[in-house]
């Protein structure tokens, strides 16, 4: 069980949480009318003085009870420093954890201690005092706030015999007493006016344990394996007792949780205790149960529904046979028991949901499996034979009847309806950010997996996290420091992307009120250090990579999905050229990314008119060395820093190898840190963002330009104030915004243009067959240039008669097939000027004197 902050605060939280509902009343007692987590229906309550779980009315249908720790964030407490031990007080944080179990009148008198850091975990302990049978005091008990895997119970001496009783109770032989595995479920029966006394655990040997004072005892142990083993094990002792040791003894079993949790629930007080009795008790008739047949007729007798059953770890089934005297028979079906893990929703098409059925099938040689099942595999006596065969290596021989009941088990059972989540970040349906270890929910909260790894974002709805790697946010860094390193490391331009960066968090928020996201392209000198700015951004957003290379082994199809898995989160092209690298991903691909647009659509088949798409739900930025951005078009959608090797000096490379020390998962704070902030963003991103355009708006600039560079303006001014940066930006970003306006002006760039790119930035050896520079003019073997280029792949997105319209018309054009001594022949050439082309010579082979 969760520990919890006071019960005001535990309120506050609860009434603005989502399971608060319209109809939700609260007198002094009770809250009624909540909305229970896990069936949905608004028919939970809790209590007012102890508001620590939510308890769902709806027994026979849901019947839930549910910590409040787990599904209302920030009010988990670490006892110690809510309640820190004081000189006047050394218990005091032990004290608040027993009250905080629903236990006041039972602390009256008793005896136990607070213990700091128990076994080294860092967690505190309540200890009680126990007196073995030699007289030695030991010490019992439990640890506040245990770890994960670290258990909660605590013992200082043997336990091997000892009983504990209240120091404070008198006991009264002729009274029922309740014997209880912990102490903790034996101050739950005191709280409530019974006594009650605990073995310590379940294990405890009964010859051992000296109860000659009790004449009435019930057994009221724990309903796990344990427990039930423990029931047997003391009825089976009481019965062998004979004359005055002889005990009058009943048995009972909790249905859901322990004695504590129904202390809490209410269900332990007496009118409420009494009227389910009847229940409990047949729990541990069932749990004493020696062979099949009986467990059967504990059923039938006491009007419980007969059928499909489990027993000693495998499943029977039995009937009401009415031809003979017995009342029932039973036979075995399984050579297993099994368990639904929870029920998978793929909504992939929304038109036609899938349910899929996480079952884990426990062999009764102790073998565990687990695996998905379909609708298919559960849909008859064979499939079900086959499947467990397959995927278990158990045994299934149930007919239509029994394979019916286990069918109606599996569909019936009390788990969660998990949505599989496949994309990395924004999660479109939950509004919440999702990775693989961690969520940001709505209101900015961090939150963790459940221990079944699931996230919880709603009542009743939880998703399961992607399988993608990713970062899990490490609150170890100063990121006050990290942005004063960015700013020594790569100053304006490392602001400006970091900008980029966030708003690219909300991308489907912005995306949503005004159409559109620029792209971010850095570009410039060779190591200038964009590939590491860029890896630092994929940490701040908690991935541990650098980006996509773009090279010819990657499939457009693997691209496609790549971009796909990623939503409210920047993707990195690595040396991307749109028709250069002969790629069918390309500038018509990706410009409709700058709008509402997918990544693919295509026919569904079917008879109707459907469509699949493939949505585009990220960010872009690009990083090379040339920018392969020619048309006013393209220019326009992108926001672009320039590296210069100039740059590079002995003060930015301290700057980057800081950051290069910190770890990955310390530079992924940054997202929590701002995702705290989250609603701030999304609340005035817009009134900044308007701002920035009206500082941004000169004559000479088109609105496209100032709205994307605005855009990241805006966001920088709210990153500013919420990571409290004392440096303006306005003056880079309007220069910036200039220089793209200058390159907007110049002239179109054509398929010639991209021609005579890829051209020279060829081998030398490549471009000798079809190419030489000769008196100040490049002479091109047209057909034989294109052929080279198209079994290469790079112009399989032209059509040639676009590249000849656009050749003709290229303002160096001087030559069209000229007669030319070239490589030993005679061949027709087209020249054209050096000095009214863009054109670099990559190798002195190339040219001819």
């Amino acid at each position: 069980m969760s520990s919890y902050a006071d019960k005001d605060r535990i309120l506050s939280q609860l009434q603005s949480s989502e399971y608060w509902g319209e109809s939700t009343k609260c007198d002094k007692k009770y809250i009624t009318n909540l909305i229970c987590p896990e069936c949905g229906k608004p028919e939970a309550y809790t209590y007012v003085d102890r508001p620590h779980k939510i308890y769902c009315n709806r027994r026979n249908k849901c019947g839930a009870i549910v910590d409040v720790a787990d599904i209302v964030p920030n009010i988990t407490v670490v006892f110690e420093k809510e309640y820190p031990a004081t000189i006047e007080d050394r218990n005091r944080p032990a004290t608040a954890y027993l009250q905080s179990r629903g236990l006041n009148r039972a602390l009256k008198g008793l005896d136990y201690q607070y213990w700091p850091n128990v076994r080294n975990t860092g967690c505190g302990a309540v200890m009680f005092l126990v007196k073995s049978p030699s007289g030695k005091t030991v010490f019992n008990g439990r640890l506040l706030n245990p770890p994960d895997g670290k258990g909660k119970t605590h013992n200082r001496g043997s336990t091997s015999g000892c009983l504990w009783r209240h120091p404070d109770l008198t006991y009264d032989s002729a009274q029922k007493t309740y014997l209880t595995e912990g102490i903790m479920d034996a101050l739950s029966f005191i709280e409530v006016g019974q006594q009650a006394v605990a073995i310590l655990s379940s294990g405890q040997d009964p010859s051992k344990v000296d109860l000659q004072e009790f004449d009435k005892i019930v057994l009221a142990f724990d309903n796990d394996p344990a427990g039930r083993k423990a029931l047997r094990r003391f009825n089976k002792y009481f019965a062998q007792l004979k004359g005055d040791e002889k005990k009058e003894v009943e048995s009972i079993l909790p249905i859901n949780g322990d004695w504590n949790d129904l202390l809490q629930s209410g269900d332990l007080e007496s009118s409420r205790f009494k009227s389910r009795r009847n229940e409990y008790v047949t729990e541990a008739m069932l749990a004493c149960a020696a062979r099949p047949k009986e467990y059967a007729r504990i059923l039938y007798q006491r009007r419980y529904k007969v059928g499909l059953f489990e027993f000693n770890g495998q499943y029977y089934f039995s009937r009401h046979n009415s031809d003979t005297n017995e009342d029932v028979f039973c036979y075995r079906v399984s050579d297993f028991t099994l368990r639904i893990k929870y029920y998978q929703l793929d909504r992939t098409n929304p038109h036609e949901p899938i349910y899929r059925y996480y079952l884990e099938v426990r062999s009764k040689s102790g073998r565990i499996s687990t695996f998905i099942s379909t609708s298919q595999d559960i849909s008859n006596p064979h499939a079900l034979r086959a499947m467990f065969l397959q995927r278990a290596c158990s045994s299934w021989t149930g007919g239509k009847d029994e394979s019916n009941e286990l069918v109606e088990q599996i569909l019936r059972a009390k788990v969660p309806t998990v949505r599989q989540v496949d994309k990395t970040g924004y999660d479109l349906e939950s509004k919440g950010y999702i990775f693989k270890n961690h969520m940001v929910d709505p209101q900015g909260n961090f939150i963790r997996p459940d221990k079944n790894g699931f996230l919880r974002v709603g009542v009743n709805q939880y998703v399961r996290p992607p399988y993608h790697n990713t970062l899990c946010p490490s609150k170890n860094s100063n990121v006050s420091f990290m942005i004063d390193q960015l700013i020594q490391a790569w100053g304006d331009k490392a602001l400006v992307t970091l900008a980029w960066l966030v708003a690219s968090w909300f991308v489907n928020q912005i995306k949503d009120q005004i159409g559109f996201f620029p792209f971010l392209s850095l570009y410039g000198d060779t190591q200038t250090g964009k590939s590491n700015l860029t890896k630092i951004m994929n940490h701040f957003q908690c991935h541990d990579e650098e980006g996509i290379p773009m090279n010819k082994t990657n499939t457009a199809k693997g691209e496609m999905r790549k971009l796909a898995q990623k939503s409210g989160i920047a993707s990195v092209f690595l040396e991307w050229t749109p028709e250069g690298s002969g790629r069918h991903f390309n500038s018509d691909v990706i410009l409709p990314l700058y709008n509402i647009n997918p990544l693919q659509l295509r026919a569904v088949k079917s008879t109707d008119l459907r469509t699949d798409e493939t949505p585009f739900l990220g960010a872009l930025m690009f990083v090379q060395n040339i920018e392969p951005f020619k048309t006013k078009a393209q220019r326009e959608r992108v926001i672009s820093l320039q590296f210069k090797a100039e740059d590079l000096n002995e003060t930015t490379g301290e700057g980057f190898n800081a950051l290069d020390r910190i770890p990955a998962d310390e530079k992924a704070w940054l997202f929590a840190e701002v995702m705290q902030q989250r609603l701030f963003f999304e609340s005035n991103w817009n009134h900044y963002y308007e701002n920035a355009k009206s500082d941004l708006a000169k004559p000479d600039l088109t609105s496209r330009i100032v709205e994307t560079h605005g855009l990241i303006l805006g966001f920088y001014r709210m990153l500013a104030e919420v990571l409290r940066i004392d440096y303006d930006l306005h003056s880079y970003m309007l220069d910036i915004a200039n220089k793209k306006q200058v390159l907007c002006s110049e002239r179109q760039i054509t398929a010639a243009d991209e021609f005579f790119d890829i051209i020279q930035n060829l081998d030398s050896e490549a471009v000798r067959d079809f190419m030489e520079i000769k008196d100040g003019i490049l002479w091109i073997q047209k057909p034989d240039a294109e052929k080279y280029l198209k079994e290469q792949n790079y112009l399989s997105n032209w059509h040639n008669s676009a590249l000849m319209d656009s050749l003709k018309n290229h303002p160096g054009l001087v030559y069209t097939n000229r007669a030319k001594r070239f490589n030993g022949s005679t061949r027709k050439m087209w020249g054209f000027d050096l000095r009214k082309m863009d054109f670099g010579v990559k190798n002195e082979v190339t040219q001819v004197a």
